[in-house]
């Protein structure tokens, strides 16, 4: 599964799961099918800051993690984009969109 796709499901995860509503039906069946796409290790880190109230995923806008609002070093800013890189703050996925887009992103472990 590809960097892109992952962030995209992590993201719709936690869209679905910062609601204060009830699931409807639909956002039942969505959970289970993103939840069997992502890798078990990322959802465990994953489910990990959401128990604990933090961002799973925060968007980087101009060098900074919109998780815990800290510059990131350039080496994470500028490093590969086909991994999964974690803020080394926050710990939250980190996805370098554009402009709101999900055309660039990148992950990593810490």
């Amino acid at each position: 599964m590809d960097v892109i796709t992952i962030v995209t499901n992590l993201t719709q995860l936690q869209n679905i799961s910062r609601k204060h509503e009830p699931l409807t039906s639909d956002q039942k069946l969505t959970v289970t099918r993103l939840r069997r796409e992502t890798p078990p290790q990322v959802l465990a880190h994953f489910d990990g800051l959401l128990s604990r109230d933090q961002k799973g995923v925060a968007e980087v806008h101009n060098g900074v993690c919109n998780g815990c609002y800290l510059r990131l070093p350039t080496s994470v800013t500028h490093g590969p984009m086909d991994e999964l890189v974690v803020c080394e703050t926050c710990g939250a996925y980190l996805s370098f969109a554009d402009e709101g887009s999900l055309s660039e992103v990148s992950l990593a472990s810490r």
